[in-house]
């Protein structure tokens, strides 16, 4: 993990990307394996960093986590964070197949008290396995007739990612999810909940290096390809978020087919009239990228 902050409280580096736990015992393994130091920095959060990454500890509930991710933003500004990664443990249906200590990359998340559901883009190649969760205001001690058996609870994942995505577009979010439980935290105590985090850290470091690599400054954009993304910003009426998104897959495509970018002309032929019409030629274009 690493976070990306301007240097307003005197932390130097180059810190890129943010993970957000909610518990002391989640954020244990990550500083001992990591050598991370505790930082001053907030009043109600604590934040241990290096020069590499920074873990913020929000406490439980979504609220909580929302909180950590927009005061962490505010007060480091976004311009340099890349990439924003919510990890922690979760319960599982009983039904899911899911086993106790299994990770989960998440590709839904579904706020249960307000009904909206959210998905990050799973732009990164990895082999992780991947299922939805559910975000509940309370711990959930009985499944609902209404909740899949597929799916994973917590308690923040929610509030993560809608604060996040106001300044990142999703496919530089993500959410790692550990099983603790069958929907029963009876005896789930904090050497348990270590225990459980301590196998993962290996893999979360990977996958945030790789989201490092992939969309940290896209230095195989040439001038032409910066050209093609200006003429698509201008035309589409792309936002700054569209922008950042559009230049990180002009990325991905050029390091992973090493051909030239598809001919849009068509997309650029006439300009569009509302934001709707903008964002379904973005994602026309974006199956042009990666079809």
């Amino acid at each position: 993990m690493s976070l990306v902050f301007v240097n307003t409280l005197g932390m130097t580096g180059s810190r890129t990307c943010a993970i957000i736990v909610a518990l002391p015992s989640e954020a244990r393994p990550f500083i001992d394996h990591f050598g991370l130091k505790k930082e001053p920095v907030l009043p109600s959060i604590d934040c241990f960093g290096n020069e590499d990454l920074l873990l913020a500890v929000s406490g439980i509930g979504k609220v909580r986590s929302a909180f950590a991710v927009g005061y962490t933003i505010a007060q480091f500004g976004q311009d340099a964070l890349r990439y924003a990664l919510n990890v922690g443990i979760a319960g599982a249906h009983p039904n899911s197949g899911a086993n106790i200590g299994d990770l989960f990359l998440i590709n839904k998340i579904v706020d249960t008290s307000s009904g909206r559901s959210f998905y990050p883009d799973m732009l990164l190649q990895t082999e992780l396995n991947e299922k939805p969760v559910m975000t509940f205001d309370a711990p959930v001690m009985q499944p609902g007739s209404d909740m899949p058996d597929e799916t994973l609870v917590d308690m923040e994942a929610s509030g993560f990612f809608e604060a996040a995505s106001r300044c990142l577009p999703p496919h530089r979010l993500a959410c790692m999810k550990i099983v603790s439980d069958h929907c029963d935290i009876a005896g789930l105590t904090k050497q348990k909940v270590e225990s459980l985090m301590h196998p993962h850290v290996e893999t979360v470091n990977a996958y945030l290096q790789q989201a490092r690599a992939s969309f940290g400054e896209n230095g195989t954009i040439g001038l032409e390809e910066k050209r093609w993304i200006q003429a698509l910003v201008a035309q589409l009426r792309l936002t700054v978020s569209q922008k950042h998104m559009l230049e990180d897959w002009v990325g991905q495509y050029l390091q992973t087919t090493g051909r030239h970018l598809p001919d849009v002309s068509e997309l650029l032929r006439t300009p569009v009239a509302t934001k709707g019409q903008g964002k379904d030629r973005l994602e026309h274009l974006r199956s042009l990228l990666f079809q």
